[in-house]
């Protein structure tokens, strides 16, 4: 379960946080800008290239009540500043935690202005073809696929969030999250997990967009 709880490496999430290519979210009611991360595949690539040069330090910057500021160290001797984002551990009545629930600003120029990290521990084996219900307050909820399942980092769902996802963010007092998972061989059970975004506003304005990709030189 400890795993579950460490951030993506460095380079994936250098390449993760470019605004995504479109995909289908499974959900058609679904405002335009909001969208699902590309395949898993497109991010392989700077995961490997992260393991290959070693896992970069990660740290709780400072904390905002239910959320934390959470950064990354760049490699030694690479410019600019760490790069943050902001999470929430997930967990259930007992305290227990289950998963982790980060947004991270993406570069400006796209539909998206952040990404959320949703991941949900695979010792609760999440059905997966129900994917995830994300909903503020008592707001119509929009469904995610997730995207993959990893031992050390659990189911990932990695929606696209546009400004006025932010600004519903900011505004409401509790993010519903709704996911199944399998609890019998023929039996599932619906998860209503209470998010809290108490503390959320601080946080976000405190953590900077990457900056945008360079154009290429012609």
């Amino acid at each position: 379960m400890a795993d579950l709880l460490k951030p993506l490496g460095l380079a994936a999430l250098l390449a993760l946080a470019t605004p995504a290519f479109a995909q289908d979210s499974g959900d058609d009611t679904a405002p335009e800008g909001t969208e699902t991360a590309p395949a898993a595949s497109d991010a392989a690539p700077a995961a490997e290239q992260a393991a290959a040069g070693g896992e970069p330090a990660a740290y709780i910057d400072e904390v905002f009540t239910d959320w934390s500021r959470e950064c990354v160290r760049r490699p030694e001797g690479s410019e600019g500043a760490d790069l943050c984002w902001v999470t929430q551990v997930l967990k259930d009545d007992n305290d227990r935690p289950f998963g982790k629930f980060s947004v991270r600003p993406v570069p400006p120029g796209g539909p998206a202005v952040a990404q959320a990290d949703v991941a949900v521990s695979m010792e609760l084996v999440p059905y997966l073809p129900a994917g995830v219900k994300l909903a503020v307050d008592k707001g119509l909820a929009k469904e995610f696929n997730y995207l993959f399942c990893m031992p050390a980092t659990g189911c990932l769902v990695q929606p696209n969030l546009s400004e006025a996802d932010i600004a519903a963010f900011k505004a409401g007092d509790v993010l519903n999250m709704g996911f199944a998972i399998v609890a019998r061989a023929t039996e599932l059970a619906t998860i209503t997990a209470p998010v809290s975004l108490k503390g959320f506003t601080a946080a976000w304005d405190s953590v900077s967009a990457p900056a945008a990709p360079a154009a290429p030189a012609e």
